[in-house]
């Protein structure tokens, strides 16, 4: 039986990388950061990201998480690039998702 190329790369993808990793989690963390209302300084289709956060929020994110400084918004709130990739660990996400919801949660509190 003769299968294609890309039948094969698709497989061999599959097996490297199951269905529910990849790119693909950077939506979970649109969804939750929105859920949290959280605003984004673009709206970006792609796997980078750009929420903006409280300047204290980042600090304490930023020894648990590798993300890139982008600008200043105002004189607390900065955008960040959180980018996700094939190698990004689901659980790595979920983490992610919870500190940022225990954090706003703590405010509403």
């Amino acid at each position: 039986m003769s299968t294609t190329f890309a039948a094969r790369l698709n497989r061999l993808f599959d097996t490297v990388y199951p269905p529910g990793r990849g790119p693909h989690t950077s939506a979970e963390v649109i969804a939750a950061l929105k859920a949290e209302g959280i605003a984004f300084r673009y709206a970006s289709p792609t796997n980078q990201q750009f929420p903006i956060l409280p300047d204290h929020l980042l600090e304490s994110l930023r020894d648990r998480y590798s993300f890139s400084f982008w600008e200043k918004v105002d004189e607390s709130h900065s955008a960040v690039r959180f980018c996700t990739s094939w190698a990004t660990r689901q659980e790595h996400v979920e983490q992610l998702i919870r500190d940022i919801r225990q954090y706003t949660q703590s405010l509403a509190g």
